[in-house]
């Protein structure tokens, strides 16, 4: 890890480069002393970076209270040696140097050290009173050492092979923000595929789970197995995708009960299911998003069915429907626990008029990178100005041609072509 690869706004563990078992800990006695203390993944031992133009504040994220030394720098403009550091409610600026040459330990570790003087962060040993403390020291020691552990973000996705390419860009977006991401679907190429490319991104942890059916105990087993893979000492879950798979069109006639049966399981089963495990998931975190102030963002994926009825799309509405009330139903509940619920309305990007159309206009096309940057949107929002409910088309998408196209799409396939 260079200082270019510490990101401002993201949660870290700083470990002791001599007490490799102990990390930098805000006191839970009287929350203004700096201490070591055995790593236990609690909130006072969480510290966010946040890059100024010269350096960085390190915000602790229990208390909200910032890295600082305690009390003035002397007539020579110069700390003391032993110096304590304290939690302040004031910004203190600290510059990251990186460890190198063979001296440098086998992981990257940083030196952390006040501007403009020879003073840096280490554990105190200089007899029982230090001993523990987090204060000033100048000559460069192995105590002054800080190996950087990052406290990652979980996203879970559910359905990345079912909405003609968006699932998969939305893992390419929030993996390029630092997000772990669970890949969740039924057993398929692409969804192996997608996992070998975000893992072979530097820097980016990518796991897939497979359902091996919608049931509602194959959705709790999944989600188990998730929370063993990111364990919450080192990871969050903050973010839950629900792409369903959506049902054929076809005339209401000739829709078998077993398809309306299978429809069931995987639109309203396996889809409450899913929010189940997400929203107890986002409650187990322990603190607010920096930023967007919530525990977590849970999205539906839905369809323009939920709002407009087309021909062909009984069962088809009836399930996206279904998704958007519960969406809404759930935003109600949760949102005052700071849990942030949003439906999102894609409309079937691969059919907005006749093909050659849209490959000469760009604003026939509804690209999969526009999704994933909505979605991203979506999870940044603070909690004062959530999205309910988000209705995402190309500039130009009027009903009328969309269903225009659609029907006569349809009528042949099962009729022939028009005359």
């Amino acid at each position: 890890m260079s200082v270019r690869e510490v990101h401002s706004g993201r949660r870290y563990r700083l470990t002791n480069g001599y007490f490799t078992d102990q990390v930098l800990n805000l006191s839970t006695s009287d929350h203004r002393s700096i201490i070591r203390h055995g790593f236990h993944g609690g909130d006072n031992q969480k510290w966010e970076f946040l890059e100024t133009n010269d350096g960085w504040y390190i915000k602790n994220v229990s208390t909200g209270l910032y890295v600082a030394v305690e009390g003035p720098r002397n007539s020579d403009a110069e700390y003391a040696n032993w110096t304590k550091v304290v939690g302040s409610q004031e910004p203190f600026k600290w510059h990251l140097h990186l460890e190198v040459g063979p001296g440098a330990a086998l992981a990257p570790v940083f030196r952390v050290q006040v501007p403009r003087s020879d003073k840096r962060l280490e554990f105190g040993l200089n007899g029982a009173t230090l001993d523990g403390i987090v204060c000033l020291y100048c000559s460069p020691g192995v105590h002054q050492r800080w190996s950087l552990v990052e406290f990652r973000r979980v996203m879970v996705i559910a359905g990345v092979d079912n909405d003609r390419g968006a699932g998969a860009a939305v893992a390419h977006r929030f993996a390029g923000e630092g997000y772990a991401i669970a890949l969740v679907d039924t057993p398929n190429n692409s969804l192996d595929r997608l996992q070998r490319e975000l893992s072979s991104i530097s820097g980016v942890e990518a796991a897939t789970f497979l359902l091996q059916s919608y049931s509602a105990q194959a959705i709790v087993e999944v989600w188990e197995s998730i929370k063993k893979r990111f364990n919450s000492s080192s990871y969050e879950i903050r973010v839950g995708i629900w792409n369903s798979p959506r049902p054929e069109r076809k005339r209401f006639l000739d829709i078998t009960p077993d398809e309306i049966e299978q429809s069931t399981q995987a639109n309203i089963v396996a889809a409450v299911s899913f929010a189940r495990q997400a929203i107890l998931a986002f409650r187990e975190n322990t603190s607010l998003e920096s930023g967007s102030r919530k525990y977590g963002t849970l999205i539906f994926t839905g369809g323009t069915e939920s709002l407009q009825i087309n021909a062909f799309a009984g069962t088809s509405s009836l399930f996206q429907c279904a998704l958007r009330f519960l969406s809404q139903t759930l935003n109600k509940e949760f949102g005052p626990d700071n849990i942030h619920v949003a439906h999102v309305i894609l409309g079937d990007f691969s059919s907005f008029g006749p093909r050659s159309e849209r490959e000469g206009s760009e604003d026939l096309k509804q690209t999969a990178e526009s999704i994933a940057k909505s979605y991203l949107h979506l999870v940044g929002q603070d909690r004062s100005a959530w999205t309910w409910e988000l209705d995402l088309r190309p500039a130009q998408s009027p009903y009328s041609r969309t269903l225009g196209a659609e029907i006569i799409s349809l009528l042949a396939r099962v009729d022939g072509p028009p005359v």
